[in-house]
C-alpha cells in the first residue's frame, strides 16, 4: 500500500501533538477500530467513554483541517482517508449520522407507551441517547424558525410526525414559560405559519402560543 514504506505508519495518531514515537502504532488503532465495527456494525465510537475515543476525535480534527486546507501534518494521508472512508468511518458525527430518524421515533413511541407522554428530558438516565436526540430536535426546530443552520435539518413531514405523537418542540424552562411581548408573540405566530402553513396553533405544537391565541380570540 501507499503507506508500507512510510515510517509514519509506526507512529500513533497523535504523533503531531506529542512529537515522539508512541507505543500504539496506527495499524493497531485500525485493527481495534475494525474489531469495534465487527461488534457494533459501525465505526461510531463514543468519543467520551471508549478507549478509541481520543483517536477518532483527533482523526476527525485532522480531516476537518484537511478539508479547510489548513492541515500541514503527515499522519492523515489520502490513502488513510480512503481506508477509513471505505470502512464506513463517519467524518462528521451528528444525529443524522449515528442513527436514522425513524429509529429514534420508535424509541420515542416506546417511551410514550411507558410514560404516557413524549416530554423526554436531558436528565433521563436510562436512555440518554433519546434524551440528547429530543434536545437536538428542539434546538434544531428553534434554529429553523430563526432561519439559522440547524444541527438536524428537520423536514416538514418529520415535524408533523412528531407533533402527531405529542412531541413538544417548545417546553417550559425552570417550571414556567418565558414571558414575551405582544410583538414577539406575533412574530412567533408568523414563524408558525411559515413552518406549518397555517396559524391553528395547538398545545402539542406550542402550548404558550396556543394560550396566547386563545386569549386573543376571547378578547375579540
Amino acid at each position: 500500500s501507499e503507506d508500507d514504506g512510510n515510517a509514519e505508519s509506526d507512529y500513533d495518531y497523535d504523533v503531531e501533538r506529542r512529537g515522539r514515537r508512541s507505543s500504539i502504532p496506527w495499524e493497531q488503532r485500525i485493527k481495534e477500530l475494525t474489531e469495534y465495527k465487527k461488534l457494533h456494525n459501525d465505526c461510531n465510537v463514543n468519543q467520551r467513554t471508549h478507549k478509541l475515543g481520543s483517536f477518532v476525535k483527533k482523526i476527525r480534527e485532522y480531516k476537518r483541517r484537511t478539508d479547510q486546507g489548513t492541515y500541514t501534518g503527515n499522519v492523515l494521508t489520502p490513502s488513510r482517508i480512503k481506508l477509513l472512508t471505505d470502512m464506513g468511518f463517519v467524518w462528521r458525527m451528528n444525529v443524522e449520522s449515528v442513527r436514522p430518524f425513524d429509529w429514534y421515533v420508535k424509541q420515542l413511541q416506546l417511551f410514550k407507551e411507558e410514560h404516557g407522554h413524549c416530554n423526554v428530558q436531558r436528565i433521563l438516565i436510562d436512555n440518554m441517547a433519546l434524551a440528547r436526540w429530543s434536545h437536538t430536535m428542539r434546538q434544531s426546530y428553534k434554529e429553523i424558525q430563526r432561519g439559522g443552520n440547524p444541527q438536524y435539518k428537520l423536514k416538514g413531514t418529520e415535524i408533523k410526525q412528531l407533533e402527531e405523537m405529542g412531541f413538544r418542540f417548545k417546553v417550559a424552562e425552570r417550571g414556567r414559560f418565558k414571558t414575551k411581548s405582544f410583538d414577539e408573540r406575533i412574530n412567533d405566530l408568523k414563524e408558525h405559519q411559515r413552518m406549518h402553513g397555517h396559524i391553528r396553533v395547538t398545545d402539542t405544537t406550542d402550548p404558550v402560543l396556543a394560550r396566547f391565541c386563545a386569549t386573543m380570540r376571547g378578547l375579540h
